[in-house]
């Protein structure tokens, strides 16, 4: 009788394991992309403010093979236009047509830039300048801006807009490099104006780098003024392409761990109360699940951000 009790509770475990394993899964799916999605609302008004009335959201509508396609717009009018924007603020606006992306992008490739939108490298000069610019974004989970990058082809757009104006790139071509392939960040000699977008590859994994070599229609624009004093301010010496895992994110660790023991504790609450009821003991249970579910999600926010990253 105890061993059938002991193996019945085992099995208890091991459903309720499997159960949260796949409420996570759920939510680095799907859950994710709420925070993204409410992330891109208020950068968008950020975006609005910056760019000003004069872009009116609308993509150019001039075909690739079309002769001397215009690269940029006049610059919009913002209040910071002649300044670089700190790491986290907004950089401009990243249109990919072909695969329907419309997405705001900042400035900075750490976990919290990167789970809100597509980052730019701050090593890397901005777009519509002479130079290698470069973006990272997600492929699987918060919202996954760069899910499906590997199907761009050359001469494919990519329309990238802020505050010095509207530029066009085209695609050149699409490689896999490792993390620490760093090089693609460096100027290409071929493609001297540039736009790389980075992205884990493959999808659900962080073992290698998908590559978008783009190329700018047209002249580049100047750098914007304190530009390089203030990129040499951000940037922080590594050897990978983008974060790789959560793991050294400190500031999560105690957050997920009480969130956890918060989810634990009501479980164990509603355990304990039905134990001790002799009829409807479901109550509890059906009683404590909002409040559970609810604090699994704030536990699932924290937890995420000690998994790999590039997801």
């Amino acid at each position: 009788m105890r061993l059938s009790r002991i193996v019945g509770a085992a099995g208890k475990v091991l459903i309720t394991i499997g159960v949260l394993l796949l409420l996570f899964v759920a939510y680095q799916l799907w859950g994710t992309g709420l925070h993204e999605e409410q992330a891109q609302g208020k950068l968008r008004q950020q975006y609005a403010q910056l760019v000003g009335p004069a872009d009116t959201g609308s993509t150019p509508t001039t075909s690739v093979g079309s002769p001397d396609p215009p690269s940029t717009t006049k610059p919009h009018v913002g209040a910071k236009r002649n300044l670089a924007p700190n790491i986290g603020d907004v950089v401009g606006r990243i249109e990919i047509p072909k695969l329907h992306v419309k997405k705001i992008v900042v400035q900075g490739v750490s976990l919290d830039q990167l789970d809100e939108a597509p980052g730019h490298y701050p090593q890397t000069p901005f777009p519509g300048q002479a130079g290698n610019a470069a973006i990272a974004g997600h492929r699987t989970t918060y919202g996954a801006p760069f899910s499906n990058v590997d199907k761009l082809k050359k001469g494919d757009l990519v329309l990238i807009t802020t505050v010095q104006g509207t530029f066009r790139y085209q695609v050149q071509r699409v490689f896999i490099v490792q993390p620490s392939d760093v090089w693609v960040l460096k100027k290409d000699k071929k493609y001297p104006n540039a736009l790389t977008l980075t992205a884990c590859h493959p999808k659900l994994d962080a073992s290698q780098r998908i590559i978008v070599r783009a190329s700018l229609v047209g002249k580049p624009v100047p750098r914007m003024k304190g530009q390089d004093a203030e990129t040499a301010r951000q940037i922080i010496a590594g050897n990978a392409l983008t974060e790789t895992t959560g793991w050294w994110a400190r500031a999560a660790r105690i957050p997920a761990l009480l969130w956890g023991l918060a989810c634990a504790g009501v479980w164990l609450l509603a355990w304990l109360v039905s134990r001790a009821m002799r009829r409807f003991r479901w109550v509890p249970y059906l009683a404590g699940l909002p409040v559970f579910l609810v604090l699994l999600f704030v536990f699932f926010e924290h937890a995420t951000k000690l998994m790999p990253a590039g997801f």
